[in-house]
C-alpha cells in the first residue's frame, strides 16, 4: 500500500508538473517579445484563420468594434498588439482569453459571448488587405529635376537657380509646364515656416537653367540651414499616351543652402521614400506632385495646420495640426486609433473632413518601427525632447501645445490613458519621457516595440 500511495504521489507530482509547464508556456507566447527567428519563420495569418473560426471577412469588422471597447485599454496597439506568430494560432489566443492569466483576466462566456470572441479572433488573426499598387505610370517625355542653387538671407526674397530636363535630356523651359511650384521652408533642425509660389515666371538662362526669385521673403529671424525644391508636371492630351489624358510628373528635388549656417545642414533623414513605396508603389500625394519625403516634411512642420481648409467651408475650430511624425503615425494607426481625429483635406478648392480612423487600415506590423523609420530613428532621445512643441493658434492666440516626444507617440497611442500619462510626465513644456522609455531604460522603444534589423 505504501509503494502504491508512493507511486500515485509521484504520479501526481508529474502531472502538475506538467500541467504548470503547460500553462507557463502558454504566459509565455503572450508575454514575451517574439525573437528574430519568430518574425522570419511564423508562418502569416491566412484565410485558414477565418475558416477554423468559422467566421467570413465580414466579421474582422465587427471584431475590429469589440477588440476597442473590450481589449484596447490594456493592448493599446490593436492586433499589432500580437506578434504574428500568436496571431496564427486562434485556439491558443481562446484559450488564453478564457482562462487568463499573468496580468490577463479571465473572460467567461457570460462576459464576452462566444460569437463576439470569434469575431475578435477573426480581427487579431487577419491582417489588412494591402492597397492594390498603382499601375506604371506612362512617361511622354518624362519630368526630372535639378536645383541647382539657391540663396537667401533674413528679411530677404530667396533665389532658387534651377533646371528642368525630359528624359532624351532636352531642356524644358518653366513656361512650358503645366504646374511647377518652388517651395523653400527652415530651418531645417525643426520646420516650421515654408513658402510656395508659382515658378513658372522663372527667368530662363542661357545656360539651359533657370532663375527664381521669391516675391516672400525670409523670416526676419531665419537662422540656420534652409531647403528649396520643386514640383511639377506636364499635362498631354488624351490621345498621346491612350485615350485619357496623362501626366509627367517629376520627382521633388530638395536642395539645402546656408542661412546662416557656413556648411548647409540637411534635414535629418527619418523615412525614406522607398520604404513608403514597399506599400504604395508610387508614394505620390496632392495630386500626385508630391513624392519624396524630404520634400513632404517641409510643410507638414510643427507651425502648420489644417486651418486654413477649415476656415474655407466653415469647419469648426480649434484646427488639427498636420506635422509629419504626429499625421503619418495616425493616418498608419488608421482603425486602431481609439479617439476621432479629422483632418480637413483634398482639393483646396473644395475641402472635407476626413476622420482617420477610416483610413485604409495598415496592412505590414506597425509595431516594428523599421518597417518604415531608418534604423536607430524610432528612439526617444534628447534631441528630440529639445524640438519645438506643435503650437495650435486661433486668432494669434495659442490654445494647444503639444511637445515633441508626446506629438510622435500619440500618433498611435491616441488612448485618454496614453495621453494622460505623456502630460504627467510634461512640467512646463519639458518632457521627461527619456527617463523611462530613452534607450537601455526599462521601457525603451526597442523592449516594447518589435524592432527589426529591417522592414
Amino acid at each position: 500500500m505504501n509503494m502504491l500511495g508512493d507511486r500515485a504521489g509521484i504520479a501526481i507530482v508529474v502531472g502538475s508538473l506538467l500541467v504548470g509547464v503547460g500553462l507557463a508556456w502558454l504566459a509565455y507566447q503572450f508575454t514575451t517579445p517574439p525573437t528574430p527567428a519568430d518574425r522570419v519563420v511564423a508562418p502569416p495569418p491566412t484565410a485558414a484563420v477565418l475558416e477554423a473560426l468559422g467566421v467570413g471577412a465580414s466579421d474582422r469588422g465587427a471584431g475590429r468594434l469589440a477588440f476597442r471597447s473590450t481589449c484596447q485599454d490594456c493592448h493599446v496597439q490593436g492586433r499589432q498588439s500580437f506578434p504574428e506568430s500568436v496571431r496564427s494560432r486562434p485556439n491558443l489566443v481562446q484559450a488564453r482569453v478564457r482562462q487568463g492569466g499573468a496580468q490577463m483576466p479571465a473572460f467567461a462566456a457570460d462576459r464576452l459571448p462566444d460569437e463576439t470572441l470569434r469575431h475578435i479572433l477573426a480581427y487579431i488573426g487577419t491582417p489588412a488587405e494591402p492597397e492594390p499598387k498603382p499601375a506604371p505610370e506612362p512617361r511622354v517625355r518624362g519630368v526630372n529635376f535639378e536645383v541647382l542653387e539657391a540663396s537667401g538671407l533674413p528679411g530677404e526674397r530667396p533665389t532658387v537657380r534651377f533646371r528642368i530636363r525630359d528624359d532624351s535630356g532636352e531642356t524644358i523651359a518653366p513656361n512650358q509646364m503645366s504646374a511647377l511650384n518652388l517651395t523653400v521652408a527652415g530651418p531645417t533642425v525643426e520646420y516650421r515656416w515654408a513658402q510656395r509660389e508659382d515658378g513658372r515666371s522663372a527667368e530662363s538662362l542661357t545656360d539651359g537653367s533657370a532663375r527664381y526669385t521669391f516675391r516672400q521673403a525670409l523670416p526676419d529671424d531665419a537662422a540656420g540651414t534652409f531647403a528649396a525644391a520643386t514640383e511639377g508636371y506636364l499635362e498631354h492630351a488624351a490621345g498621346v499616351a491612350g485615350p485619357q489624358p496623362v501626366r509627367d510628373t517629376g520627382y521633388n528635388a530638395v536642395f539645402y543652402f546656408g542661412v546662416t549656417d557656413p556648411v548647409p545642414v540637411p534635414h535629418r533623414t527619418v523615412v525614406r521614400t522607398e520604404s513608403c513605396n514597399q506599400c504604395h508603389g508610387t508614394l505620390a500625394l496632392h495630386g500626385g506632385t508630391r513624392r519624396n519625403t524630404e520634400f513632404c516634411v517641409m510643410c507638414h512642420n510643427v507651425a502648420n495646420n489644417d486651418a486654413e481648409k477649415r476656415l474655407f467651408v466653415g469647419g469648426p475650430m480649434p484646427p488639427e495640426p498636420i506635422l509629419f511624425r504626429n499625421l503619418v503615425h495616425r493616418i498608419h494607426t488608421g482603425e486602431d486609433l481609439t479617439q476621432p481625429f479629422v483632418i480637413y483635406g483634398g482639393n483646396p478648392a473644395n475641402p472635407q473632413p476626413v476622420d482617420l480612423r477610416t483610413v485604409h487600415p495598415f496592412p505590414a506590423d506597425r509595431a516594428n518601427c523599421n518597417v518604415c523609420h531608418q534604423p536607430g530613428t524610432a528612439f526617444v532621445t534628447g534631441a528630440l525632447e529639445a524640438l519645438p512643441p506643435i503650437r495650435i493658434a486661433v486668432d494669434g492666440q495659442v490654445v494647444r501645445e503639444i511637445p515633441p516626444v508626446t506629438a510622435a507617440c500619440t500618433g498611435c497611442h491616441d488612448s485618454a490613458r496614453a495621453m494622460v500619462h505623456a502630460a504627467s510626465q510634461t512640467s512646463n513644456g519639458v518632457e521627461s519621457c527619456a527617463v523611462c522609455h530613452g534607450q537601455g531604460r526599462p521601457f525603451s522603444v526597442t523592449t516594447v516595440h518589435r524592432i527589426a534589423q529591417g522592414p
